[in-house]
């Protein structure tokens, strides 16, 4: 799946770059500045789904190393 998300995104990408340089060429000033503002929302939903992602990996990890700290004294005690 991320594979094929991925390709797709670099098939995406340099299209709608070319048909940004079309749309200011042709002088379709309107339908350059619209996938312009297209790509600008979709690296911002990337990132925000990244930093998601990074602060709920942070969270596991700190609750993963406080629950290691309290079992030593049960790893012992068995």
């Amino acid at each position: 799946m991320k594979n094929r998300l991925k390709k797709a995104g670099l098939i995406l990408l340099p299209l709608t770059v070319g048909g940004i340089i079309t749309g200011f060429y042709l002088e379709q000033f309107n339908f350059a500045f619209t996938l312009m503002g297209l790509l600008v929302l979709v690296f911002w939903g990337w990132g925000a789904a990244l930093t998601v992602k990074n602060r709920s990996n942070q969270h596991l990890d700190l609750y993963n190393s406080a629950k290691q700290e309290q079992d030593p004294i049960e790893k012992y005690s068995r």
